[in-house]
């Protein structure tokens, strides 16, 4: 088996608002694996996990202000070869926040 290397980012946008992304970044022929995020906003928002940008593999809409968490099963949200993997919050009217951690092989 593939050794596996642990990782957590996060990110937050905070007074004023707008979109976030925090990514772990590409490594060449490594692919890295998220197990959780952790996400709150204090505004309707579509949330997304990308990999690479623009590739959709995982999204959730709120309505309303959220502060939410997801466990993913073991390789469920698996990113492309030697590619980011992102959560994106699309829009916020004052704050939001991700943390998202996972593992490379």
């Amino acid at each position: 088996m593939s050794k596996r290397s642990r990782w957590s980012e996060t990110g937050a946008v905070a007074s004023g608002g707008g979109a976030l992304a925090v990514s772990h970044a590409a490594e060449t022929n490594r692919t890295h694996v998220a197990s959780s995020i952790d996400i709150s906003g204090d505004a309707a928002s579509l949330i997304q996990i990308n990999s690479p940008v623009g590739t959709v593999l995982w999204t959730v809409r709120y309505s309303a202000a959220f502060a939410d968490g997801f466990d993913f099963a073991d390789g469920y949200l698996t990113g492309a070869v030697g590619q980011l993997l992102r959560v994106r919050i699309a829009s916020s009217t004052s704050t939001c926040e991700a943390n998202m951690s996972g593992y490379t092989v």
